[in-house]
């Protein structure tokens, strides 16, 4: 009983698309090759943590840390608009930079994403990203190992107090 399910009769992950961003084993030398010419931006333990939940597809359906629109949407709701089969044209919504004047295209399905998932930057690091004109960055440890590359990024003011309030219910300014 229920909706369609993966082989051995589990069920789709939230969003009805499992995500699997890893990097297939013959094309890690070319992406290595690749993350050594952009900027970096380093990872504290607590990002490595989340690079893995998004990149295992834990944090299905998200593809990315989240784009404001998707940080709203999570904080205000507990959930997320999609479209994983693309019945209204905004299946890759959540993969492009937030478009605040869209009001035609809403994703008909509605997902459970309570938790906020993003990278907060530093202020030098944001101008070297912005510097550098590239659409994409090396994300590294503490080591400086290089994790992975994160494409078409979005960079917005990074709302501690607004995520603390909405999610704990409490602030100490």
């Amino acid at each position: 009983v229920g909706g369609p399910t993966l082989p051995l009769g589990l069920p789709f992950p939230d969003g009805d698309e499992i995500v699997d961003l890893q990097v297939p084993k013959h094309e890690v030398k070319t992406k290595f090759e690749e993350a050594k010419t952009l900027p970096r931006v380093l990872l504290n333990d607590i990002d490595v943590n989340w690079l893995q939940v998004v990149a295992e597809g834990w944090a299905a359906p998200l593809k990315g840390f989240m784009r404001e629109g998707a940080l709203l949407q999570t904080i205000h709701f507990n959930s997320m608009l999609v479209d994983p089969y693309n019945l209204t044209g905004t299946k890759s919504m959540h993969n492009k930079q937030t478009n605040w004047m869209d009001f035609d295209n809403i994703p008909p399905k509605r997902v459970s994403m309570s938790v906020p998932i993003t990278l907060p930057i530093t202020l030098y690091t944001k101008l070297q990203i912005e510097l550098s004109k590239k659409k994409s960055v090396t994300l590294c440890n503490k080591h400086g190992q290089i994790l992975a590359i994160l494409r078409n990024h979005e960079i917005y003011p990074h709302r501690k107090e607004e995520i603390i309030a909405r999610i704990f219910g409490v602030i100490d300014p």
